[in-house]
Parts: C-alpha cells; sequence; structure tokens
C-alpha cells in the first residue's frame, strides 16, 4: 500500500505541529558525580551479563536489546516517553 501525496504531506504536517515537546532531557550536569557512578556501574554490569549470555549460549537475547535501550534512554529524564511518543507520531 502506498500514500498519496496528498495523504504524506498530511502526515508530514502533522508531525511538524506535533515535533517539539515542551518537555527538555537531562543533561549530564544536572546528575551529580555519585549518580554518574551508579548509572555507569548499572549499564556496565548489564552489557557484562549480556557479553557473558553471549559466551555461554553461543546467541544473543533480544529482549536485552530492549533492555539497554530503556535504560539508556531513562538518563534523560522522566518524561522522557511521552516526549519520544510525541516525537514519533
Amino acid at each position: 500500500m502506498e500514500l498519496t501525496s496528498e495523504e504524506i504531506a498530511l502526515v508530514e504536517a502533522h508531525r511538524a505541529s506535533n515535533r517539539k515537546p515542551d518537555w527538555q532531557p537531562k543533561l549530564a550536569a544536572d546528575y551529580t558525580p555519585e549518580e554518574k557512578c551508579a548509572a555507569f556501574d548499572k549499564l556496565h554490569q548489564m552489557a557484562l551479563d549480556e557479553y557473558k549470555e553471549l559466551l555461554e549460549k553461543g546467541w544473543a537475547n533480544e529482549d536485552w536489546r530492549a533492555y539497554k535501550d530503556e535504560a539508556v534512554t531513562k538518563l534523560l529524564g522522566e518524561g522522557v516517553w511521552d516526549a519520544w511518543r510525541q516525537l514519533i507520531g
């Protein structure tokens, strides 16, 4: 199924009108050194666990990808998912 040029224009106009959420991501400067260390430790352990699983089982678990993406994205702060959904329409 293909969209007509009129439908494409409507979709693009809708996305453009909803593209700029009021929410702002947290910056690295918004975190204390202790919070940065804790976040790094958590992400490092997650990556290490996945590597060990890959060595033991010989394949990567696709659930890990979603979990890692979520963990990394959450670092941007509360409201990230609402802003994300607003940006993708």
